[in-house]
């Protein structure tokens, strides 16, 4: 009863009431800041999405468009006042909708596909074709409150697959159609020579035949080259096939020598009507090898034919073949007097097509270089200085038949 009530409790109080202006001061001014910082980071946050060169959209849980950012507008040719609040089926292609709906029913309720592709339609009706990547938000209480999707257009990435698909068949089917003329080319540049000698054996036999005494040895000679030669207009036609459809060859042991003198022997009538001399400097030693025989024989065959035709326009013609043995190889040697090769073209004389000749179609070099290439081989070629062309074929010792 000294002192007032109120007077007594008010000194007591006052700390404490002091304390709780204080820390409901700090707590307004915290919460200024964090609103501060939120501001920021939604303005931040906001201007990436509406620069971003990608597509984003935001739904609510009703499948309502809450956010569009200017790509997705610019894409799909609407304003984001005509989509905001809308719902977003109407810019679904109709060949997608049904499935883009049933993802976003399962997104909704938990079961979110993060990466998804889907068709949208413009407001000039094209479809566009886009993957999303998308993501779940969630409100204060934890639960679902809507997806947002970032998606990228790869509409133009698609065509140009597409197109590039289709250059590619275009490629494909040319490319088959110039191995057919290669064939074609070849079939007629590799069969004239046996069908030019079967024409001429037949016309001798008929005029054998037509003597009051025919010399029944000679016609029966005459037939023998025949079938020979009609044998080896076969194994023309089917090396040809061999070649665009590669297969294992027959790899033998065989003497190159041998080989040598063989497509000579097929070629001494051509090189004897040509008024053609041949130096051969085989030497005493057998060339013993791994290869394809047939395929070995048809390089030296068109070779010396090659030559043969270069030489038709020459006074001096003269073919020369040697072998030397160099560093685990055999190098064959062939030589002619003819004009040579103009430099222009000699780094291409391999090419398909590519001939001097007027009767020629510009296989035979080229059915060479393929045919050496299987057996790992090599051919070159290079202008003499007093005239003519060598070719150099360099064949190992042992074959690796390679497809």
């Amino acid at each position: 009863g000294i002192l007032p009530i109120p007077t007594l409790i008010g000194p007591i109080f006052l700390p404490f009431v002091a304390v709780m202006s204080l820390g409901l001061v700090l707590d307004v001014v915290a919460t200024s800041r964090l609103t501060r910082q939120v501001i920021a980071n939604e303005a931040r946050w906001r201007a990436l999405l509406d620069n971003i060169r990608l597509l984003v959209v935001g739904l609510d849980c009703d499948g309502r468009i809450s956010y569009v950012n200017p790509h997705l507008c610019e894409v799909i040719g609407y304003s984001s006042d005509e989509m905001l609040g809308s719902s977003f089926q109407p810019y679904i292609s109709s060949k997608d909708l049904s499935e883009v709906q049933a993802r976003f029913t399962g997104s909704i309720e938990g079961e979110l596909e993060e990466l998804t592709q889907s068709r949208i339609r413009t407001k000039a009706g094209q479809d566009r074709i886009i993957r999303w990547s998308n993501v779940l938000l969630y409100d204060e209480n934890g639960s679902v409150s809507g997806t947002i999707g970032i998606g990228s257009d790869l509409t133009e990435q698609l065509q140009a697959e597409q197109a590039l698909r289709d250059t590619q068949l275009t490629l494909e089917h040319a490319r088959s159609l110039n191995m057919l003329g290669e064939l074609s080319a070849a079939l007629a540049h590799e069969l004239s020579q046996p069908l030019t000698a079967i024409l001429a054996n037949a016309q001798a036999g008929r005029r054998f035949m037509s003597r009051d005494h025919p010399d029944l040895a000679e016609v029966r000679a005459i037939l023998d080259d025949i079938v020979k030669d009609d044998t080896r207009a076969t194994g023309v036609i089917q090396r040809l096939r061999d070649l665009m459809h590669p297969g294992p060859i027959n790899i033998e042991s065989c003497d190159l020598h041998e080989i040598i003198r063989d497509a000579l022997d097929m070629s001494q009538v051509d090189l004897e009507a040509c008024d053609i001399s041949v130096d051969l400097d085989l030497g005493a030693k057998h060339f013993v090898i791994q290869a394809g025989r047939v395929e070995l024989q048809q390089v030296i065959l068109n070779i010396v034919n090659n030559a043969r035709q270069a030489m038709m326009a020459c006074s001096v013609r003269n073919l020369t073949i040697s072998t030397v043995d160099e560093n685990g190889s055999l190098l064959v040697n062939i030589g002619d007097t003819g004009p040579g090769i103009s430099e222009e073209l000699l780094p291409r004389i391999f090419e398909p097509f590519l001939t001097n000749h007027r009767e020629g179609f510009g296989m035979g070099l080229a059915i060479c270089r393929r045919l050496l290439d299987l057996h790992g081989g090599k051919i070159a070629a290079k202008n003499i200085p007093a005239g003519g062309v060598e070719f150099s074929v360099k064949i190992p010792t042992e074959t690796s038949y390679s497809e």
